[in-house]
């Protein structure tokens, strides 16, 4: 990465270690240029080892920032290094149950010593936490609507807040404004259904199901986050 994220509200840099339950929402802002690997771990096969370890696992319930110790962050990297490297994933080898459970078993031993060796980040304040669930539930709201974006106008009466607060919650919690990020929402939602291989839908289609009427406004709004034009992303999923 090449300059610090906000993982809600709190900086995360290249050192740090984020667990989250992937049933939970977080928040996730990241510098242009940003490389992130995620490992899914069997959640209750987590708990139990850790449990095991006398480790604490009631916080692992949320989605936290920690920062483990330089060794143990260094030999859960080796670890995945390996998994992922080209020699390893081309090895007739591994479509072997026995070769499989070593390596799902090296990842989870590393993956255990990296959170037993970390210490959180502070815990965000009451302040923030009201702020983050402010967001979380307008984005649930606007998203649930999404073929009729509400206004800003519109969010502040539904949920009884002024500009003002709105527009410093939102720039806390996720480090934009709410046009700027709920826009942003909306256009990668377009850009999942774009992706998708059903061909039946146009592109005209799927951006009216995501609120965007004006065709060539989508397609600069759209090419600007992603780099290409909502045509070209189509093409590619064929």
């Amino acid at each position: 990465m090449e300059g610090p994220g906000l993982f809600s509200g709190k900086q995360v840099g290249p050192e740090d270690l984020i667990t989250f339950n992937g049933s939970q929402g977080f928040s996730l802002v990241t510098p242009k240029r940003f490389d992130v690997l995620a490992v899914t771990v069997p959640r209750l096969e987590l708990l139990q080892l850790l449990a095991l370890e006398g480790i604490d696992t009631s916080a692992l319930s949320n989605s936290i920032l920690v920062k483990p110790s330089s060794d143990a962050l260094n030999s859960l990297k080796r670890c995945l290094l390996e998994i992922l490297s080209p020699e390893l994933q081309s090895a007739s080898s591994l479509g072997y149950s026995q070769v499989q459970r070593v390596y799902k078993s090296a990842l989870l031993s590393t993956t255990v010593n990296a959170i037993r060796s970390s210490h959180p980040v502070d815990e965000p304040s009451r302040c923030f936490r009201s702020r983050s669930h402010l967001v979380r539930t307008i984005v649930d709201w606007v998203m649930s609507r999404r073929d009729d974006p509400p206004t800003i106008y519109e969010i502040c009466l539904k949920f009884n807040v002024g500009r003002r607060v709105l527009n410093y919650s939102f720039v806390e919690v996720v480090g934009s404004s709410p046009l700027n990020f709920l826009r942003s929402m909306r256009l990668n939602g377009a850009r999942r259904d774009l992706r998708k291989q059903d061909r039946n839908e146009s592109v005209q289609e799927i951006a009216g199901r995501w609120g965007f009427c004006h065709m060539p406004r989508f397609s600069t709004e759209y090419r600007k986050l992603f780099g290409e034009l909502p045509s070209q992303t189509r093409q590619q999923a064929s």
